[in-house]
Formats: structure tokens, sequence, C-alpha cells
């Protein structure tokens, strides 16, 4: 769990304005033209920040604003006495500047926790306190301060921070969640007051095994409103039924969810699934998948094209059944009424990718024929749409040759070109329609750079993706490209212009995380691409 999780959740009318993304240290900083002074102090790197701070002051030596930010990288160094002296320094300035106070503000709160020793009693300073030890991820001590609070002021809010510790060793493990568990039976009021407690008290139930408890906390009629509320809690719950063996029993009621209610949650349709393939060698094996299969076809029918759940959740069963020697043989007809039913949209490569791999060489072929002439031509916006997944789920099953990717980066090339009429309306800020198709294109670049060696091919990759950036300023999938590209035919500073041009602080890091891992660039090439 990260920091900022464990602080939301300990305390959300507080960590809003206390968060490190939110501090007005990020303001502050602004105003300086160093940027690694703020990226030092958003991501922790205290050291960093004060090696920052000291070149700055040789050259502003007086910097109010400066000697305030190094204080708090001092501060969170636990380099109290030097933090004192710069601090004394700073407030006999008498600042003025928001900036300036703003920073002050943030170290002294820092210091608090000397404050909260002289007076134990002080409620606040103590809640203070430990949220300067997660910031600094001191998380023993704020574990203890948490449990000490609660001692004191008997809140119980205070039992489910002393609950949180993400640093706990893998050794300590089971004997700290069991001790969690004891702590938050101390509670006087139910888990269930609360999505995160209830969700937190679940996890380390999971974590120690407890099933019991853990039924007897879903079984109530609030736990049951919160999983049907909050998928994360729903989750959980899914978990801890997996990990009991109830994979039948939840199958039923899934089924009864999705034609009662009308839930369409995908977690429905793959516990209805995992239901019907429970001992699978079993004599009702085939019966079982019969009647789920018509199941699945009266929610198709009802559904149409509304809702793709339960047609993905028919090729899941396909899949599987193919596995147990159940199926039917409509594994490559239902792929392609998917396609014809879903084509238009930009999630149906993604959508079809696992079912893709479980065809059959002879199958392969089927389904490329019926691919094939689809990426011929298009005529509008949909066209082009159900032009661009057919090329994707072509390259994804076939074996490339220098030969074939000459001849089909051409044609990614034209019709990128052809498909840019329709994103001629669109605002900067839009990525175009046929955006997918530059991308291609810079892949099959790499892939022959790959397979000849010839580092032509990586420059034809980066003046193309150059040119689609002209039309889709926000491709920060083609940037991500660039910079991969741009390190392996050493130009480095083109590299991080591209970079900086995502502005990447601005995005979760989760979202690009993927682009950048050390197997990217054979991504790129499809050297993995099955």
């Amino acid at each position: 769990m990260s920091l900022m999780a464990v602080e939301r959740q300990m305390r959300p009318s507080m960590v809003i304005a206390q968060s490190p993304r939110t501090h007005a240290y990020r303001r502050a900083t602004r105003f300086l033209t160093e940027p690694p002074l703020q990226n030092a102090l958003d991501t922790g790197s205290n050291k960093s920040a004060i090696v920052t701070c000291n070149k700055l002051l040789k050259k502003q030596p007086k910097n109010m604003l400066v000697k305030a930010l190094k204080s708090l990288a001092l501060v969170r160094s636990q380099k109290v006495e030097e933090s004192l002296a710069l601090c004394d320094e700073v407030l006999a300035s008498k600042p003025t500047e928001d900036a300036t106070l703003t920073a002050m503000m943030h170290v002294l709160r820092g210091l608090g926790r000397n404050a909260f020793k002289k007076q134990p009693g002080n409620e606040e300073l103590g809640c203070q306190t430990v949220f300067a030890n997660i910031r600094a991820l001191r998380w023993k001590t704020a574990q203890q301060l948490s449990q000490k609070l609660f001692k004191t002021f008997q809140d119980e809010r205070y039992l489910y921070w002393s609950a949180h510790d993400p640093s706990t060793p893998a050794t300590m493990k089971p004997i700290l969640f069991k001790l969690a568990a004891k702590l938050l039976e101390q509670s006087p009021n139910p888990s269930f007051v609360s999505a995160d407690r209830f969700h937190l008290h679940l996890a380390v139930l999971k974590e120690t095994a407890d099933w019991e408890a853990a039924n007897k906390l879903l079984d109530t009629d609030v736990g049951r409103a919160i999983c049907d509320t909050n998928l994360s809690c729903n989750e959980l719950r899914r978990e801890i039924i997996r990990a009991q063996g109830k994979l039948r029993e939840e199958g039923i009621a899934a089924e009864a969810r999705i034609g009662d209610k009308g839930d369409r949650n995908w977690l429905e349709f793959l516990s209805l699934v995992d239901g019907t393939f429970v001992e699978p060698e079993a004599e009702d094996a085939q019966e079982r998948v019969n009647k789920t299969r018509a199941f699945l076809e009266g929610i198709k029918e009802k559904d149409a094209k509304t809702d793709r759940a339960a047609h993905l959740a028919a090729l899941e069963l396909e899949k599987r059944a193919r596995i147990h020697k159940t199926s039917d043989g409509s594994y490559v007809e239902q792929l392609k009424t998917y396609f014809e039913g879903f084509g238009t949209k930009a999630c149906c490569y993604e959508d079809l990718k696992p079912y893709v791999l479980a065809l059959e060489p002879e199958e392969t072929a089927d389904w490329e024929s019926f691919l094939q002439p689809i990426t011929a031509s298009f005529t509008n916006a949909n066209e082009l749409q159900r032009l661009i997944n057919a090329h994707k789920l072509l390259r994804y099953t076939s074996t490339p040759t220098v030969e074939s990717e000459l001849a089909i980066v051409e044609v990614y090339a034209k019709q990128y070109r052809e498909g840019l009429q329709y994103g001629d309306h669109l605002p900067t800020t839009e990525l175009q329609p046929a955006d997918d198709l530059a991308i291609l294109a810079g892949q099959t670049f790499v892939s022959l750079w790959s397979m000849t060696g010839e580092q032509k091919h990586l420059f034809s990759a980066a003046a193309f993706l150059e040119y689609a950036l002209t039309k889709s300023n926000q491709a920060f999938e083609m940037r991500l490209m660039l910079v991969r590209i741009y390190r392996l035919i050493a130009a480095p500073s083109l590299a991080l212009d591209q970079y900086r041009a995502m502005g990447a602080k601005h995005i979760q890091q989760d979202t690009l995380s993927h682009f950048v891992s050390l197997t990217g660039i054979t991504v790129l090439a499809g050297a993995d691409r099955r």
C-alpha cells in the first residue's frame, strides 16, 4: 500500500491538506529555477534536496525560501539541530512571502513530535506527529504512537491507524497480522461502519486465514451492502471465497446477480465461469457447461451490443471448455461474432488478445482470412477503428519476416495519412483516431531493426513518429517509444526532450510504467508477441 493510500485511509480531512503531493512547498519550488529541488522533495530524496539547496545558497545566500526548504529536508533526515539553526535564521528575517511561510509551517509541523512529548494530552499534536513519521517512512514509530493515542483518547480510528505497517518484514507477517486482528477486535464499534475500515479488517482476516470471522463479517446485511457498492471490498470478498474453495457456491450466487439483478460486473461473469469448471472430471461437467452456455446466450441476446461482458464470458467459457474437452466447436465463430459486434471499439484488441492465443494453427489461418479483407480500406471513423483492430490482431498472431514487415509498414503509413482527415476537427488536446497506425508503423520499423541490425530503420521510426506527434501532441505512447529509440541511436538529448514534453509528473506512474520497462524495446520489436 502506498504512503498516500495509507494517509488517505487514516484521516482524509487532514491528509488532503498535508499530503506531500499537495504541500505548499510545491507552490514554493515552482518559483525556483532548479527542478531537481522540487523532484527531490517530491520523491523523498532528502540528501539530494540538501545538496541542491546548498548549491542555490552559494548563489543566493540570503534566499529565505531556499533555507526554509533546506530546513524541511533536514527535518525529514532527522537532523533536527541543523534544522533548528536554519529555522532561527529564517524566523529572524521575519518573512512575509507566502511560499516561505508555508514551507516553514511544514518544517515546524515536522518538529512537532518534540512538542507532543511535552504535551502528551494534546490530541492534535499527536495526530500531526503520527503523520510526520509516516511521511518520513518511520512506520514502527507511527504505529506505536497510534496505539498510544488510542489508549489515551479511546478513539477507535487510532486502532486502524496502528494496524497499518507497509514495511512489515515477510518473516514477521504471520505474527503481526494476528496482532493486528487482536487490535481490531478491541474496537468498540464494528468495522463495517465505513468501507475503508471494513476493507482493512477483511484484509487482516484474509492474511490470518480466519475464515470464520471473515464469513461472519461478509454475511451481515451491512457487509453485503458494502460489497455491492465498493469494488475493492467486493474483490477482496471474492479472494476470500476462492481461498475457501467455495467456487461453485459463488458461481451460483453470481448467476443470480447477473440474471435477476442485472449486474454486469466482469468479475461476476468470471465467478460464474469458475463455478462451472469446479471438478471438470465429474459426470455432470458437460451438463454444467451446457447450462452456463445457454444462460450466457440468453444474456447476450438481451444485451445485444449495449454490453460486451456476456459476449466475453462466452469466449472465456469456450476457451476453458476446449481445455477440458467439453467445447461445442464454435470458438472461431464466436471470435468472429465478437469482432463484428464490437470491432469499432478501441478495446476490442485488448479484449480478444487472450482468446486469440488459444487458436490452433488451422483455426489461426481461418481467423486471419476473416480479418484480412477488413484491413483493405475504410470510409468513416468507425471503419478506421475496425481496420486498426484488425491490423493489431493480425500482427499479434503473425510470424513476421523482413519482406512482410517492409510491405506492411508502407500500408500502415499510407492508411495513417488517409486517416488523418477524421481528426481535422479535433482540438489539439485530443488524440487522432489514426494514431495507432503510426504506433504500428513505429513498432514495425523497430522490428525491422531487430531483424536486420540496420540503424536506418530506427531513424525511419523516429522520423515517422516525430511527424505523427505534430498531428497528435498528446500521444504519450509515441513519445515513450521515441525515448527508447533515441537511446538506441545515441541521442540522449532528444530522448530527454521527449520525456520533458510529456510532463510525466502530471501522469499516474502506473499508467506509464509498463512502457518504459527494461523489456519495452523487445515488445516494440514484436519479439515477445506471443
